[in-house]
């Protein structure tokens, strides 16, 4: 039975092979023997290989031998033996000759680390003896010299003699044995080693800067950087041996487990999709990549699943391919952005490219579709090194764009600022203008930023002998609350010009009024998430009489010669609801009496210790003074007092109106 499992097995190799160019069956195991030299420096054992695939696992060294003398076996022309995706066990068979009359110590290297186990037999007369085993799933200090990749010792006698080298692996498996001299095989692993950690270290160091650049600015993307470079380090060094060997010398370990690598090439997909998904900012520009990117991720996390769980054989192999489909992906979308002109993509691409190079030449390597070379376990540390850099300077082109676009923004933003000032200047001068001399006022505005989101004016009515008196103030501060107050402000003189028109009574007048607001405004005001309270007055100034509609304000003060009242009628705020709750409340303004309207900024901006100021001190301050602006100036000390100056929360804003007396209206006349 097993017979015909291995004739089965080797004419699916032939077929294989005509594809992805196997090494061709061979009946002669008299082929060439290495001769030792005096001087060995890692001369390629390839060509002096009998191979033998898919060998039953239980077959020993003896058995293996007499299918090889069959001539059951392969020969491999290139400069590694490339076994792919084969799980099966594999034996190789080799001769050395040393032509001197005394032994010759020498060490056998496989170039490549990703191997299980590797057993090395010696033809002992009629048997074979095991000299050694090695590989990641094997103590490292079984090792003949302490290195990141299996080193055979070997002591050849004078004359030819026979070996065997079985290994069984869970993933791709890759052979390329090489002959060394001992002490020159410690100078090129010396060489290899301080190249590896330089370029891991530079890893680390990019790793690094990129963090406490997140420290600094608290964008996640740069913590997602550092993820990737991290995960990138992991695989590279597992990859080339570097985790096991330090692992073995910094906390005595001994392995290193298989799923380790296959879990920090999914690390390295899962980062590198969301990092570019950050940098290149796919969800705006690329909504259908961005899913494909989504479906790739989703793709890796279910193999860390499957490489935990069920097989690393399998997680091996959808480990691989994945890969392929991510940096496929992040190229197509690199290359896309490029054509569109989005700078941040130019490294990106290119760094990408360098990545591809060494990704694709190790992958393709690893499965077997290209011959194996030693450069191939190079290439992708070379090409993920430049590429960390490339990506590096698209990070810094990423925000140099962020820059550039938010030196515009807050360009358009001064700009239209300075609109809004002129808007609201303009709104002042109303207030300056054409109001009768009986009557007296003063106000006070200051902005928690650049523009206050807090809005005062006055329409007067000679014919009617009435003043409208409105004081708003929109949620929040900053450019929108105030571009909304203009509006508002717009909409309110509107409203009330066009109720003149109207033969109403003063209360049915000023609700008309505020509903027509909110009719104006409620759209709006839902848009933009951003509602507003009101007060509006209306005064007769020859009966005192007035008209107060409070739409979610603070009270009206009505300040007399020794006393404060306050007027509380709520109502809706402007622009929430569709059908609003308005009331109108009535009171009389006799001369020397003054009406008081401010924004909540006044009693919710607090002391440095967190107190706000208290409605008992603002009354207080209205009572002091004898005259409107003694008592507004009595009023600023005390808010500049209690603020003590420090940046306000809210926007505050104030008004008084003072109807003069009796005998000042007489002194005018």
């Amino acid at each position: 039975m097993n017979g015909i499992r291995t004739k089965i097995f080797q004419l699916g190799l032939v077929f294989i092979s005509f594809f992805l160019q196997l090494p061709e069956l061979s009946a002669d195991i008299t082929g060439p023997s290495f001769i030792l030299g005096e001087k060995t420096k890692g001369e390629s054992l390839t060509p002096f290989l009998a191979i033998l695939y898919g060998v039953p696992s239980e077959w020993g060294p003896d058995t293996v031998q007499e299918h090889f003398q069959k001539g059951a076996y392969y020969r491999e022309t290139g400069e590694s033996v490339n076994f792919g995706l084969d799980f099966s066990t594999k034996w190789v068979h080799f001769q050395l000759t040393n032509p001197f009359p005394g032994d010759r110590s020498i060490l056998i290297e496989n170039n490549t680390t990703i191997i299980d186990h590797m057993e090395l037999f010696q033809n002992q007369g009629d048997r074979f003896v095991s000299l050694s085993v090695q590989g990641d799933q094997e103590p490292i200090s079984q090792r003949a010299v302490l290195s990141r990749q299996p080193v055979f010792r070997l002591t050849v006698p004078p004359g030819t003699h026979n070996y065997l080298i079985r290994m069984d692996a869970k993933n791709v498996v890759q052979l390329g044995l090489k002959i060394w001299d001992e002490h020159v095989f410690h100078q090129k692993n010396t060489t290899e080693l301080m190249t590896i950690s330089l370029l891991l270290g530079f890893h680390i160091v990019i790793a690094l800067y990129n963090f406490f650049l997140y420290v600094s600015v608290r964008d996640r993307m740069y913590l997602i950087y550092v993820a990737y470079v991290l995960s990138n380090v992991a695989y590279q060094s597992s990859s080339m041996g570097i985790m096991q060997y330090v692992n073995h010398i910094l906390f005595g370990w001994e392995t290193l487990n298989n799923w380790v690598m296959i879990a920090s090439v999914d690390a390295v997909i899962i980062t590198a999709l969301i990092f570019s998904h950050f940098l290149l900012s796919l969800n705006d520009q690329l909504p259908m990549m961005s899913r494909a990117m989504k479906a790739c991720g989703l793709i890796s996390c279910l193999n860390l699943l499957i490489n935990f769980t069920i097989s690393v054989q399998t997680a091996a192999v959808f480990c691989l391919f994945n890969s392929v489909l991510a940096v496929t992906l992040l190229m197509c979308a690199g290359l896309y952005l490029c054509w569109k002109r989005y700078k941040p993509a130019y490294f990106f691409t290119l760094a990408w490219s360098f990545y591809l190079t060494g990704a694709s030449g190790n992958i393709f390597s690893l499965i077997g579709l290209i011959p194996a070379f030693e450069i191939s376990n190079w290439i992708q540390l070379y090409g993920g090194s430049i590429e960390i850099v490339l990506l590096s300077l698209a990070v810094g082109g990423r925000m140099s764009h962020i820059q550039t676009k938010l030196t515009r923004v807050l360009t358009e933003q001064k700009q239209i600022e300075e609109v809004v000032r002129s808007a609201q200047f303009l709104r002042r001068r109303e207030l300056e203008t054409g109001l009768p001399d009986f009557l007296n006022y003063t106000y006070y505005s200051q902005a928690a930023k650049n523009v206050s989101g807090d809005w005062v004016g006055m329409v007067i009515c000679p014919e009617a002998k009435r003043l409208y008196i409105y004081l708003g103030d929109v949620m929040g501060h900053g450019l929108s609350p105030a571009l909304m107050s203009v509006i508002a402000a717009g909409a309110t003189r509107g409203a009330i010009h066009n109720s003149l028109d109207r033969s109403l009574g003063e209360p049915d007048r000023v609700l008309h009024i505020v509903r027509s607001i909110n009719d104006a405004l409620f759209d709006r005001c839902h848009e933009a998430d951003c509602f507003m309270s009101l007060a509006l007055v209306s005064l007769n100034w020859e009966t005192g009489e007035a008209c107060h509609v409070n739409a979610g304000h603070t009270p009206l003060l009505k300040v007399t010669h020794d006393e404060v009242q306050s007027f509380i009628q709520p109502g809706s705020l402007i622009g929430m609801f569709k059908d609003p709750i308005f009331r109108a409340q009535t009171l009389t303004l006799n001369p020397g009496e003054s009406i008081f309207l401010y924004t909540d900024g006044l009693t919710e901006n607090t002391s440095p210790k967190g107190r706000p100021l208290r409605m008992r001190a603002i009354h207080k301050a209205l009572l002091a003074g004898d005259t409107l602006e003694s008592s507004e100036s009595t009023l600023i000390q005390l808010m500049n007092r209690h603020w003590t100056e420090q940046p306000l929360a809210d926007d505050t804003t104030f008004f008084i109106l003072r109807l003069e007396k009796l005998r000042k209206l007489a002194s005018a006349g």
